[in-house]
C-alpha cells in the first residue's frame, strides 16, 4: 500500500462488487493518509475511517458510524483496530460502483469536518 500512487482505491472479499454481504473497502489515499468506508453489501453494516498507511494495512485509525442515521451530527468517533488489505483482492477503480464513489464522497466530508 505504501508504493500506491495518491487516488482512489476499491478492495473486497470478491473481486466483483456489489455481492450481497460481502466485505468492501473504498479509500482515498493522500500521501500517507488514508480516508475511506469499510460496509458490508446491501447491509446497514458500515463505517467511515482515516488511518495512515503501515505496509499493507490502514493503521491509527479513527473510525465514524451510526446505528441510527447517515447524518454526519450523528456519527460517533472512536478508535479501531488496523485494517489488513492483504486478506482482500484490489477492484480496478473503473469498477466502482457509483454507491461506493458517493459514500467515499461522505466518509471524506466526514473527516473533513472533523478537525
Amino acid at each position: 500500500m505504501q508504493n500506491l500512487r495518491n487516488g482512489e482505491y476499491f478492495y473486497g472479499e470478491s473481486s466483483t462488487p456489489n455481492r450481497s454481504g460481502e466485505r468492501y473497502i473504498v479509500f482515498r489515499k493522500t500521501g500517507r493518509t488514508i480516508t475511506g468506508r469499510d460496509y458490508r453489501e446491501q447491509t446497514d453494516e458500515w463505517e467511515c475511517f482515516r488511518g495512515t498507511v503501515s505496509r499493507n494495512s490502514i493503521t491509527n485509525i479513527t473510525a465514524a458510524s451510526s446505528q441510527e442515521s447517515d447524518e454526519i451530527s450523528q456519527l460517533e468517533f472512536y478508535p479501531t483496530r488496523p485494517k489488513d488489505l492483504s486478506q482482500l483482492s484490489p477492484i480496478r477503480a473503473n469498477r466502482l460502483p457509483s454507491k461506493a464513489r458517493e459514500n467515499l464522497q461522505f466518509c471524506t466530508q466526514v473527516f473533513k469536518n472533523r478537525r
